[in-house]
């Protein structure tokens, strides 16, 4: 016979799913609620992510707190129940988590144990009960509770408050600990450990926030000194993460260093060139870590782009199609791109077109190039540059080396190329010159391009 707890955990999924529009309402009303917060209080945060609870979710906590023993029926369980819906504001520092809930009081006025909100009667706060709260593992989260009466039926709600950090390190606990279905022998050790990760995310924490703040007040000069200490910090990240995956994969691990340092610095150049500022860039770091934490990826496996490429020009034709030859070919390029591929969105097909154009940018300088050999004829002119392009990317192809991303390399070959180009254009007074002397042209580059590279290792 089967135990009359399940028959009550039954029922009680089976309310959660009738009432699921009810809680999809409520849902909205809070987190709009929430909003209307934040952006009169001009406060800064990441983004507002909420929840209603899964059947499983449910059926877990009513058996781990052991509701079937103090509730009889159904609606007794979900009245109890804390967090129906789940309301976390995201946040990039720990300082900022205080800030937003000392401004969110602000917006309540005292009833008796729970505080209503000025602009929507019927949504309440405890905000009476202290926070941060202090959690079981020692650790403090602001936590609130709260309800919304809706057609007379009171639905509860939890409002959490999380800097970036803390939402990492809830996320890594969560798989570790509340996930993890075997049983620990080292269980202190454990507990020691996840206590020394949690530590050093909060000195992260704090660095991250000092240059945030120093990004925001201190000269260009200082800011440049600074974003290079972000890169740093954003190359550590990546490889510490991918070594991971990789011995998790493999059961053993390359050092990927190198490659790691490459992508960090594609990943910073790519944001200056669209325009994103270092508060973003800072923001991303650890939301990169928890994307990356939550990935299965394989280290064995073709890199398959999902559709065919079309390339938009001559550097895009040469050096993409050469480097989708060269990918499940040259395990230093399969590994950069594995690793591209599963930090950025989108598909890849699209992250990898992105990648060569921001390449050809970083390499050439597009205004500079188009206004050379102007005292050509407008189609000779048109067919020199694409040769040139054309000896560039079969420069690329000739080195056949990773290196080619890192940003003191980009901005050597930029310069040189520049000099080179300019000699050129001295040299020829018509198509039929540069015809003579491309295949020199072409071997002078090579060598050139390998020297620099050679110089910078």
């Amino acid at each position: 016979m089967r135990l009359e707890l399940f028959k009550l955990l039954d029922e009680t999924v089976q309310m959660l799913s009738d009432n699921k529009a009810l809680y999809t309402n409520v849902e909205q009303l809070t987190r709009n609620a929430v909003e209307k917060i934040l952006v009169e209080s001009k406060l800064e945060y990441l983004g507002i992510h909420s929840r209603i609870k899964s059947k499983e979710s449910l059926r877990e906590k009513i058996i781990r707190n052991r509701y079937y023993m103090q509730y009889n029926h159904k609606e007794e369980i979900l009245n109890a129940l804390p967090d129906i819906i789940g309301l976390r504001i995201e946040c990039r520092f720990l300082k900022d988590e205080a800030l937003i809930f000392e401004n969110i009081k602000k917006y309540f006025i005292s009833t008796n144990s729970f505080c209503q909100f000025m602009l929507d009667e019927n949504l309440f706060l405890d905000l009476k009960t202290i926070q941060p709260q202090k959690q079981k593992n020692g650790l403090n989260i602001y936590r609130i509770d709260g309800y919304y009466l809706i057609n007379n039926i009171k639905v509860n709600f939890e409002l959490q408050i999380k800097s970036l950090v803390n939402a990492f390190w809830s996320n890594i606990e969560h798989k570790l600990i509340y996930k993890n279905k075997h049983y620990l022998d080292v269980d202190r050790f454990m507990s020691d450990l996840l206590v020394s990760i949690n530590q050093s995310l909060s000195v992260l924490d704090s660095q991250l926030a000092l240059v945030h703040d120093q990004i925001q007040n201190l000269s260009r000069k200082d800011i440049e000194f600074n974003e290079k200490n972000i890169e740093n910090l954003i190359t550590k990240a990546i490889n510490d993460l991918f070594s991971s995956k990789m011995q998790e994969n493999l059961g053993f691990s390359l050092s990927i260093k190198y490659t790691s340092k490459l992508l960090a610095s594609y990943l910073f150049n790519k944001d200056i060139l669209y325009a994103t500022n270092g508060e973003d860039r800072i923001a991303n770091l650890l939301k990169v870590l928890r994307k990356i934490t939550n990935k299965n990826i394989s280290f064995e496996d073709e890199i398959v782009l999902e559709s065919q490429f079309n390339p938009d020009n001559v550097f895009q034709a040469i050096f993409g199609n050469f480097l989708l030859a060269e990918m499940n070919k040259d395990y230093d390029w399969y590994i950069f791109f594995k690793m591209l591929f599963a930090i950025e969105l989108g598909n890849d097909i699209t992250n990898f077109v992105r990648f060569l154009e921001i390449m050809q940018q970083l390499l050439i300088d597009e205004y500079w190039f188009k206004t050379s050999f102007v005292q050509l004829e407008s189609h000779d002119k048109q067919i020199v540059q694409n040769e040139l392009l054309r000896i560039f990317s079969q420069s690329l192809i000739h080195i056949n080396s990773v290196q080619i991303v890192s940003s003191i390399t980009i901005k050597e070959m930029n310069q040189v190329f520049k000099h080179f180009v300019t000699v050129i254009e001295m040299e020829c007074e018509t198509l039929e010159d540069f015809n003579c002397n491309k295949e020199m042209y072409q071997k002078d580059w090579n060598n050139i391009a390998k020297q620099i590279l050679d110089n910078d290792q």
